[in-house]
């Protein structure tokens, strides 16, 4: 899954939920959020796609009054467990890949 964190003035940092920006269904949200459409073999132009997109939510966020300096954005992986597909998402068993940064 995808993860959008703001940094606030304090040097906090907030996930921001991306409910409010993406009220589809589980498949549309689900394209959208990967950015399917802009996939290529090297990810360049979907790491790009990324970072327009995390500027827009960054402008957006500022607008409903959170002050964020910068938003991150992250991939997050996670075992898959019969228990449910959230099961295992913990920082114990959820490793985290960096994508990119805006201000």
């Amino acid at each position: 899954d995808f993860v959008y964190e703001g940094e606030l003035p304090d040097g906090t940092r907030r996930v921001i939920n991306l409910d409010p920006y993406m009220p589809y269904g589980f498949g549309e949200r689900n394209q959208r959020k990967f950015l399917i459409a802009f996939k290529t073999p090297d990810g360049f132009l979907q790491r790009r796609k990324y970072a327009e997109f995390a500027l827009q939510l960054l402008d957006h966020e500022r607008a409903r009054g959170n002050e964020y300096k910068t938003i991150r954005v992250y991939f997050e992986r996670w075992d898959r467990s019969p228990v449910g597909y959230e099961f295992l998402h913990t920082p114990l068993f959820t490793t985290r890949d960096f994508l990119t940064q805006v201000e």
